[in-house]
């Protein structure tokens, strides 16, 4: 049981190498006026760093960095990694998806999934 007294059933992990994390990440923009998300390789704004929607500049967050994005890789491979091992000894099913594809691919791969 979790601290909320919910039982886990499924734990869903997203097969991707941390070059794509890295590369994906690293394009993430965000716009300054209205919060409004972009992405430079899947939904790049039609202006460079201008908000399609407010026209305020965007920016990357602080945590969008490659150190940052580095440090929650490796937090990945020492906290999670093992987590999933423990879990899948445990009776937890781990349901592995294919997360290298484009946004819409990796949504289709995980609805199939869950669909089996």
């Amino acid at each position: 049981m979790t601290p909320r007294n919910r039982k886990i059933d499924l734990v869903i992990a997203f097969d991707i190498t941390d070059k794509e994390i890295m590369r994906r990440l690293t394009n993430r923009r965000m716009c300054r006026g209205c919060g409004a998300s972009f992405h430079l390789i899947f939904v790049p704004p039609s202006k460079e760093n201008i908000c399609d929607h407010c026209g305020a500049d965007l920016f990357q967050r602080g945590s969008d960095v490659p150190e940052k994005i580095q440090e929650r890789i490796d937090g990945y491979y020492t906290w999670t990694l093992p987590m999933l091992d423990y879990l899948d000894k445990n009776g937890i099913s781990i349901l592995k998806v294919d997360g290298m594809g484009s946004p819409k691919s990796v949504s289709e791969n995980l609805s199939a999934s869950l669909q089996t």
